[in-house]
């Protein structure tokens, strides 16, 4: 209970109101990102903007798959916000146990900061993310003693760059 709380209490957040300001200037390279042809994709990602190059793909897959609009396009923002704040309650519980987990997902999950980057179509909750999965992953093989978590630790901090 205590890993997921946080996570539903992001996921609503990041959901509430999440179509209603109208998508500004970054999320309509975005949405535009998205409904382009694979072979525009790659074009872009070659010659002009290859720094957000797996959030493009991401987004285009979104795109092929179910279309593009405000909420198609910014919903995995809200959905990697969840993940944070789980990520972080994971993180929290392994190192000060259920409480300082619960309490530190949560409050991830109600700052309105993330709530901002949870209804955003950009990578900024992604990359947050995959940032906290990596944190909690070190932590995780530094408590343990485990090397089998390293591996994981070195492919999420392979994806954040």
């Amino acid at each position: 209970m205590a890993l997921w709380a946080p996570a539903v209490v992001g996921l609503g957040f990041g959901l509430w109101g999440i179509t209603g300001p109208a998508a500004w200037t970054d999320e309509i390279v975005t949405m535009d990102v998205a409904r382009r042809s694979g072979a525009q994709l790659v074009e872009l990602l070659g010659n002009v903007d290859a720094v957000h190059g797996l959030h493009y793909v991401l987004m285009h897959l979104v795109g092929v798959g179910v279309g593009v609009s405000e909420f198609t396009v910014r919903l995995p923002s809200a959905v990697a916000m969840a993940v944070a704040a789980a990520g972080l309650s994971w993180m929290g519980r392994l190192l000060g146990g259920v409480s300082l987990g619960l309490y530190a997902g949560l409050l991830l999950a109600v700052l309105p900061t993330a709530s901002r980057y949870a209804q955003e179509a950009r990578s900024f909750a992604m990359v947050m993310a995959v940032a906290v999965l990596a944190t909690g992953t070190l932590v995780q093989t530094l408590l343990s003693g485990c090397r089998r978590w390293s591996g994981g630790y070195a492919v999420l901090i392979a994806l954040l760059g």
